[in-house]
């Protein structure tokens, strides 16, 4: 029994009224061949079925790339379909029956899938805060490069216009790189599902810029006045909150809404950002606090109280709202108001996260612990026969809880 055969023709039956031949799809199996129309025309000589549609024109050229494009990702569709009929024991099937299969699967109607459509098709799949940071990079691109944006459009020279129009916008480079790095993410997911060729890849040449992160801890003695800090009932839950975390070796937000029961006096989690293992001895402090935010059917309240990690984080560091007239401003009270009274600014979080490593570092606990206690820093092959102890973590803890409590 032979398998399915596919490819692309030139059906020279027929010409259209410039006289281009119709390029039609081609399945052929158990001795009959049908035909799929694609609604593209060639003449005989800028056309063959190896190479598809010729380059050679520069007229023509871009067009003719796309609609290559276009045929190749059909054809691997088609052979995508066949073997996955064929694993089911379906290989027998008639051509024109594979031909039903494979135009009511046709998720491309005419021409070729966009880069934008596709964009969009990639944030449906995110949610809450990933969401929304790819749906901004996504209006960017629109209110720049406007209408249709192709895959071929998004070559080097693209990027180049990309950036510098986001600079002219005032964006710093550290922003413009998240643009960058969910453009790129986006064109990978589009290759991966052979949706585009890898020859279009434009990160081959174009390098994503970086700053230096900006530091971002505070002096000891603006963490004890924020631990020291009563305000509104917002501003003291933000507070505790903060206490906590800085208690559990500056633990992201969203991993700590997420937190499980701990076992055996310890808290054990995957960080969200990077899937690393923590393990966290939880000292009194941490278990006071602990007692106060505790759950009704999850160890921790904040999942029953907020709905996503996103709110949760809102919630924290606080924020300004725009009233439904857009002129009045709703002051939400949390870590930003509080860095506001004790003279601080941009107070959030994270902060607590950079002030951990930095007191350990003023109180000479070594390089290693603290990459450890942060989960920094890449696995060496030193690390399968030198196993590091857990307990250097626990003692850094709590020497620098001591420290900034003045214990």
């Amino acid at each position: 029994m032979k398998n399915m055969k596919t490819g692309v023709v030139l059906d020279k039956r027929s010409t259209n009224r410039q006289g281009k031949h119709p390029v039609k799809f081609r399945f052929y199996n158990n001795g009959k061949a049908v035909h799929h129309a694609t609604n593209l025309y060639a003449f005989p000589d800028e056309f063959d079925e190896l190479n598809l549609f010729s380059l050679t024109k520069k007229e023509t050229r871009e067009q003719y790339r796309r609609n290559n494009i276009y045929l190749t990702n059909e054809i691997d569709r088609a052979d995508r379909l066949y073997d996955d009929l064929r694993r089911k024991g379906q290989s027998n099937i008639s051509a024109e029956r594979f031909k039903d299969l494979f135009t009511k699967s046709q998720n491309i109607q005419s021409g070729i899938i966009s880069f934008d459509s596709h964009f969009l098709s990639f944030i449906d799949d995110k949610v809450d805060r990933t969401k929304n940071i790819y749906l901004t990079t996504y209006n960017k691109l629109k209110s720049i490069f406007g209408n249709v944006i192709h895959f071929d459009d998004v070559d080097y020279s693209f990027l180049q216009k990309f950036e510098s129009e986001l600079i002219k916008r005032g964006n710093a480079v550290n922003t413009i790189s998240i643009d960058m790095r969910n453009v790129r993410a986006v064109f990978n997911d589009a290759a991966k599902k052979k949706l585009v060729s890898r020859d279009l890849y434009p990160f081959y040449d174009y390098k994503i810029k970086n700053e230096e992160t900006e530091h971002r801890a505070i002096p000891v003695n603006k963490l004890r006045e924020l631990f020291a800090y009563s305000g509104t009932d917002s501003e003291n839950w933000a507070r505790d909150v903060a206490k906590l975390i800085f208690y559990l070796i500056g633990i992201n937000a969203s991993d700590l809404y997420d937190l499980e029961k701990p076992t055996g006096g310890r808290i054990n989690y995957r960080r969200d950002k990077t899937g690393r293992l923590y393990s966290i001895h939880l000292e009194p402090e941490a278990m006071e606090l602990i007692e106060q935010f505790k759950g009704q059917n999850h160890f921790l309240c904040f999942r029953e109280r907020f709905s996503n990690k996103y709110d949760f984080l809102k919630k924290i560091n606080g924020e300004d709202i725009i009233d439904a007239s857009g002129k009045m401003k709703i002051l939400k009270r949390g870590l930003n108001t509080i860095g506001f009274s004790i003279g601080v600014d941009n107070l959030t979080s994270y902060v607590l996260r950079h002030t951990w490593a930095t007191v350990a570092g003023e109180l000479e606990i070594p390089k290693e612990t603290i990459k450890k206690a942060l989960g920094h820093g890449k696995k060496e092959v030193t690390d399968i026969y030198i196993k590091f102890d857990p307990k250097k973590v626990d003692e850094a803890n709590r020497k620098v809880i001591d420290y900034v409590l003045n214990i």
